[in-house]
């Protein structure tokens, strides 16, 4: 059984709201590029991205361990949406005042719980 994510069937793009940056599942056709594009999204990770439910630990400004809920594409690179287990009070602060439930990471910034 292969580990390989099919991460274009869940992956999302940002969408800027005056609130904030929010992800929706993008627009029409967005899905479809995913799966045209696959092969040109790049990845920052060591290993093949962490398929959905993965629990993990982000490393990047000691986020703390978390669960991968999703995926996106910014600027052609894939990254990790990421539900935080418990996150330090400063981003719980920041995630109330704009809107966010999940993190946005990517390859390099987690290792494997």
């Amino acid at each position: 059984m292969s580990t390989q994510p099919k991460w274009t069937s869940d992956c999302v793009q940002f969408t800027a709201t005056p609130e904030g940056y929010v992800t929706s599942p993008g627009g029409e056709g967005f899905k479809e590029w995913c799966d045209e594009h696959r092969d040109d999204v790049k990845w920052s990770g060591k290993e093949a991205p962490p398929p959905l439910g993965t629990e993990i630990v982000v490393e990047f400004n000691k986020l703390g361990p978390a669960k991968v809920v999703g995926y996106f594409i910014e600027y052609g690179w894939l990254g990790l949406e990421v539900q935080l287990h418990a996150p330090p009070d400063w981003w719980v602060r920041n995630a109330q005042r704009h809107g966010f439930k999940t993190a946005f990471i990517f390859g390099l910034d987690y290792r494997r719980a």
